[in-house]
């Protein structure tokens, strides 16, 4: 804890407001003033001191420039021993605790919608600026006593996680709320945000989690096999146009889902207002009968979502009664009155009873067996001494229980920051006993513990982890001079496989043998990985410059290329209006480079963007970063980086780079981006953002 601290010179931490798993979130002043800012620290042993900030750096930057109510604001960030970063100051509590006070009942339909489109307008704010969250879940949202939410952590975690000193145990993911394809590996996009968001809105409606089991193992497995138990289930009350919207969010595959924050709160508007209409008319027919219906059982948590957000905070500064505000939403409802009447059970001394309702005499009297209240009373008396020579060899041979045992909680599927922190919250120590692969067990997490989660032991013992590392990780072998017949039996016997094959000319071996590889000799992959192969087809023989053919019609540049001596010929097509459409827009050869007869060219020939495509939400930038790494086994080469975009081409970068050299070069452009990176003039990689 750091509270009496200033930090930077510039914040001096005045309370502790809460304890996350990567960082502690707290309340602080502006040196020299009475502004208060909420500052969050993050956790020391997680940060590469003087290297993690500058990595992280430009992302904080992005974050630094959204401006959205529904978003906390970044206010500043930088590094004092570990890394800070301001905003500023709310009230409010996390949505996650604020659910678990529900006691697992959903709230009103129509109050978890206004809550759920709020939480979407700022997901889809930082969605229209490219934005991705990567680690949404109800943690990630900060529910003020008004009920107004602010969304917290954009990129920061997702991105800090994947520069941890420890990345194979700080994942920073909860996995009951995150999308199958990221369990597996897969890079968060804006498909994944919007499977996060809707377990979120799924468990607003019905208490309960989409996949709600135990540990990882479990949650991993049914979101790939088991079919998802739909929300009416739950709760009967969630009206089935919105049930439909909830269950297209967390959809398996992502192309069935909603294609960023955007579309679905496009969707979630019009649901408010099919909701809206047929309560009103709901309402307009009840108003012919007496009396009004009592107030449904999701209701009941409505109160709760709002006191908790209000009393979390109170310490802070004082939140408006959330409440209150709910019940100014819920006005027109009535619960039936609790009018019953007192019922109590007689019994006279005679053996007799009867049962009165409020004091007046019910039924009539029964004789109860003879002899049964002696018995019943000696029966009384043996549970009782029962009882006592329990408690008595109890505290003689153990103590007291209560005070000195605890239960010991589930922590198997749980980080290992985690799985410390619950379980040294019951006075019990961790200890990492050892790593194990796993197939489904997400690297980092816990997958076995010892003793089992349930039994009773003394506070101060030792709990046994064993940690996931994730899938079986295979050493790459040295394929360079081998046939491509021998270099497959050698990556079967490693368990990997052969990816894509590239022929390239080689004074120095002869045709059919592999001249290079990717990733290199000595690399770790996981089982089943592929490995790229450069194959020799052979000496490159006599050279021909490649002429300029940027903006001819096609078939003008195919026969121009064939006079030239080069026929190997292909054509593709890029969505952008730079060049005439069916003209040609780039090559795979940049102009002037010398290569031979049979190298194979690409020609990319212009296709017309749609036109609703040109009038989209994507008139801010697109933007992404290509990475690239030069062969350590070359001499300097010339690297070149040309963006394609809807309607313009640009040379992003060029330069020269020695071997084993790596660059990052940003990119931006508007609509889909079309990246052709070359070395030496020579098209290596092309992507399409």
């Amino acid at each position: 804890m750091i509270t009496g601290r200033t930090i930077a010179g510039k914040y001096q931490i005045t309370e502790l407001l809460r304890r996350e798993t990567y960082y502690d979130v707290y309340i602080a002043r502006v040196a020299g003033s009475e502004t208060r800012v909420i500052l969050k620290w993050y956790r020391s042993e997680l940060i590469e001191r003087g290297k993690t900030f500058e990595r992280i750096k430009s992302w904080m930057d992005d974050i630094s420039k959204m401006n959205h109510p529904r978003v906390a604001p970044l206010r500043d960030f930088g590094e004092d021993e570990s890394i800070y970063i301001t905003e500023d100051f709310y009230d409010g509590a996390p949505l996650a605790d604020v659910l678990g006070k529900t006691k697992g009942n959903g709230i009103n339909a129509l109050r978890a919608l206004n809550l759920g489109i709020k939480i979407v307008e700022g997901m889809s704010a930082a969605h229209l600026k490219g934005v991705v969250h990567g680690q949404f879940s109800p943690r990630s949202v900060i529910v003020a006593g008004d009920l107004n939410p602010k969304v917290v952590d954009f990129f920061i975690l997702h991105r800090l996680s994947s520069e941890l000193k420890t990345s194979a145990e700080f994942q920073g993911r909860d996995i009951r709320y995150c999308a199958p394809e990221v369990i597996s590996g897969g890079k968060p996009d804006f498909r994944s945000d919007v499977y996060s968001v809707g377990a979120t809105l799924y468990e607003l409606l019905t208490g309960k989690q989409p996949f709600d089991t135990e540990n990882a193992l479990s949650i991993a497995l049914d979101k790939v096999s088991c079919e998802l138990k739909s929300p009416r289930a739950c709760n009967p009350e969630v009206p089935k146009l919105l049930e439909a919207v909830v269950i297209k969010c967390i959809k398996r595959d992502p192309e069935a889902r909603y294609k960023n924050a955007t579309d679905l709160l496009n969707e979630l508007y019009l649901c408010r207002t099919a909701i809206v209409r047929e309560a009103n008319a709901e309402k307009n027919a009840a108003q012919d009968v007496d009396g009004a219906p009592a107030a449904s059982a999701t209701s009941q948590g409505e109160a709760t979502l709002g006191r908790v957000a209000q009393s979390n905070m109170a310490k802070a500064g004082g939140a408006p009664d959330a409440s209150a505000a709910l019940n100014d939403q819920s006005t027109g409802q009535s619960r039936a009155a609790s009018d019953s009447s007192d019922i109590s059970t007689k019994a006279s001394e005679s053996g007799e009873s009867e049962t009165s309702v409020g004091g007046q005499a019910m039924g009539t009297k029964r004789q109860l067996p003879k002899g049964f209240t002696a018995f019943a009373v000696s029966l009384g008396v043996l549970l009782a001494i029962v009882i006592i020579l329990a408690k008595v060899a109890s505290n003689f041979f153990g103590g007291n229980p209560a005070a000195s045992s605890v239960v010991i909680p589930n922590v198997i599927g749980k980080s290992v920051l985690e799985a410390k922190s619950v379980l040294g919250a019951k006075g019990l120590v961790a200890v990492i006993s050892g790593k194990q692969n796993s197939e489904e067990i997400p690297r980092g997490y816990i997958m076995k513990q010892t003793p089992e989660s349930g039994a009773r032991v003394r506070k101060d013992r030792e709990i046994e982890l064993i940690v996931s590392s994730g899938q079986h990780r295979a050493v790459v072998p040295k394929l360079e001079g081998l046939t491509i017949e021998d270099a497959r039996l050698i990556l079967e016997k490693a368990q990997l496989t052969v990816g894509d094959i590239v022929s390239e000319y080689s004074e120095q071996y002869g045709e059919g043998f592999v001249t290079g590889q990717t990733p290199e000799a000595g690399e770790e992959r996981y089982a089943g990985s592929a490995v790229n192969i450069r194959l020799s087809s052979g000496r490159m023989g006599k050279l021909y410059g490649m002429p300029p053919v940027t903006n001819m019609a096609i078939e003008d540049a195919r026969a121009l290329l064939e006079m030239n001596d080069i026929r190997n010929i292909e054509t593709k097509h890029i969505d952008t209006s730079y060049a005439g459409d069916g003209r040609v827009a780039a090559q795979s050869v940049l102009e002037g480079t010398k290569i031979p007869a049979n190298q194979k060219v690409t020609l990319y020939y212009a296709r017309q963007p749609e036109r609703s495509s040109l009038n989209s939400v994507l008139d801010d930038p697109t933007k992404g970063v290509v990475n690239i790494k030069i062969s350590s086994e070359n001499e300097s080469q010339e690297v070149v980086v040309m963006v394609y975009d809807r309607s313009n081409a640009r040379e992003a970068y060029r330069a020269f780079h020695g071997p084993g050299d790596v660059a990052q070069v940003p990119v931006s452009g508007y609509g889909k981006l079309h990246v052709l990176v070359y070395i030496n003039g020579i098209l290596i990689t092309e992507q399409t953002l």
